[in-house]
């Protein structure tokens, strides 16, 4: 979880730029204990939907954080 000063300072950027700037932080820690990369449930669903890279899978968990943040449509 982020706190709210973190909070505040995702809604203040761009989504691109929070989506880029987080990939290789949180999207890794995302992917690996998540389980993006060895299956499972959530796996199973992001590919049920079309959606088949791990690297994909949590670039679409953080554009939906950070759209939730905003209060717009995931």
């Amino acid at each position: 979880e982020f706190d709210d000063s973190t909070k505040h300072s995702i809604i203040e950027m761009n989504e691109m730029d929070f989506i880029c700037d987080l990939h290789l932080s949180t999207g890794t820690w995302i992917r690996n204990n998540w389980g993006l990369w060895g299956g499972g449930d959530l796996t199973n669903y992001f590919n049920n939907i079309g959606i088949h890279h791990p690297d994909d899978m949590s670039s679409m968990i953080l554009t939906c954080y950070y759209r939730h943040l905003k209060k717009e449509d995931y």
